[in-house]
């Protein structure tokens, strides 16, 4: 998917253009398909390490990080960034990056502490 996501922001403008000829609506589509790459890639990892966590018993960290991130971040943020702040849809999207950055954060910082190694399968 990392793979994908390089080749979509290196030609994020040729291949929506295949889709939208309107050059305002082209450029909103290609600054929101780089935000669509910072949360994609924080959200694969925080999807695999909740996965890595739940399977070694310490699910409810897992869970707990992830209502976290979508609940107390993502969702403030992206309601602050969008209208408050003024972004609209580009703000949705960086609240959506930011959080499933920071969920990625919370979820690796849980497994380095090695607690999980404690629970019982």
């Amino acid at each position: 998917s990392l793979a994908l996501f390089g080749v979509l922001s290196i030609l994020a403008r040729p291949i929506l253009g295949t889709l939208e000829k309107s050059e305002a609506v082209l450029g909103v589509a290609v600054s929101i398909t780089y935000y669509l790459i910072l949360s994609g890639s924080g959200q694969a990892w925080l999807t695999v390490m909740s996965g890595v966590l739940a399977s070694a018993g310490d699910a409810v960290a897992a869970m707990s990080v992830n209502i976290g991130a979508l609940w107390l971040v993502q969702l403030p943020l992206g309601w602050a960034l969008a209208h408050p702040l003024g972004m609209g849809p580009t703000g949705i999207w960086l609240g959506l990056g930011i959080s499933a950055l920071l969920g990625a954060a919370a979820i690796t910082w849980r497994f380095r502490t090695g607690r999980w190694k404690l629970g019982r399968v």
